[in-house]
């Protein structure tokens, strides 16, 4: 493998298909060392690989039957390596050691949906979940770097209740976020930096909750025809800055153009307008009627009178127009 050390590659763990098991919890903790997960072609529940010897590291491995679920947890820990708190000081006052060319790599089936909880210590993680079946994912760094994306574009095959992420002093980013398929997504950050790449169209409506302490949390958001509201709770130890798009609606609350559009279009159900400049309105009615809005418009074009009944029942001439339908609809 280019870019690590020589060393024989050998697989170290692994779990077999149950026919049994519906759905699959795993749990991979990793105090150090880098680490990839991808999807692979087989049936198995998980293959784990590295160029590590076994007497090098310390390791816990449980795999059992719970009803229709296979719990999975796989916990490794270098035998020398340094306690939580000293990593932290060295992260903070730079005297890390780096990684090293120790890894992990780490496949898992298409076939079954997952549950998955991920905890990683210090070092790099690289998490592929192009075409896999997701159901939630909770991703925890205290010193680490982690992406996570879909770079084959290959979307969640299942729709992802909660994507969870906890970080301390270290980084996760999320690319191509949208292809999760996720329902909520919440963000706890501490020290260190969270980016969530939201920037194409998402097929179902996202929540994100962010909890930010003195780190920082960037989101890329979709073109401006996607409706976005945001609301923050901010702090004197963050700042916040907006893309020209979202205007203040509220305290701590902003929103775009296309969501104060939708919020009003969800109370109408028709609208009868009398343009002076018919083409301007062109983009206005064609906007309203793709939301399932009957339209109609009334025009001074002849002299014919149309009548309507009044509130009393009694009736009462109308000024001298037209009334011309300009959408399908009653």
């Amino acid at each position: 493998m280019a870019g690590f050390a020589s060393g024989q590659i050998k697989k170290h763990f692994t779990v077999e298909d149950n026919t049994a098991c519906e759905t699959i919890r795993l749990r991979l903790k990793a105090n150090s060392g880098n680490c990839f997960i991808k999807p692979s072609e087989g049936s198995d529940i998980l293959n784990m690989f590295s160029n590590q010897e076994p007497d090098s590291y310390n390791h816990q491995f449980i795999k059992e039957v719970k009803g229709k679920t296979c719990d999975v947890l796989v916990a490794v820990e270098e035998s020398s390596s340094t306690g939580f708190s000293q990593t932290i000081s060295s992260k903070v006052f730079g005297s890390e050691k780096p990684a090293g060319e120790k890894f992990w790599k780490i496949y898992l089936t298409d076939d079954k949906p997952y549950s998955l909880e991920l905890n990683y210590g210090i070092g790099n993680s690289t998490i592929d979940l192009s075409g896999m079946a997701v159901k939630n994912l909770r991703i925890t760094s205290a010193t680490a770097n982690v992406n996570v994306g879909y770079p084959t574009g290959l979307e969640n095959k299942v729709a992802m209740d909660t994507f969870y992420i906890k970080v301390d002093l270290g980084s996760v980013n999320v690319r191509n976020l949208s292809l999760a398929r996720t329902s909520h997504v919440v963000a706890d950050v501490g020290f260190g930096n969270v980016m969530l790449d939201l920037s194409t169209k998402p097929a179902t409506t996202n929540t994100i909750h962010g909890n930010v302490a003195a780190g920082n949390l960037t989101i890329l958001l979709p073109d401006d025809e996607t409706p976005v509201h945001v609301k923050i709770k901010d702090s004197w130890l963050c700042s916040v800055r907006m893309v020209q798009s979202l205007k203040k609606t509220g305290e701590g609350t902003y929103a775009n153009a296309a969501y104060t559009d939708a919020k009003y279009v969800s109370f109408v159900d028709a609208l009868v307008i009398a343009p002076a400049d018919s083409k301007a309105l062109v983009p206005v009615i064609k906007k309203a009627s793709d939301a399932g809005i009957k339209i109609v418009t009334v025009s001074p074009e002849t002299d014919t009178v149309q009548w309507r009944p009044s509130a009393g029942g009694a009736s009462r001439p109308l000024p001298p127009r037209v009334v011309r339908r300009a959408a399908s609809g009653s």
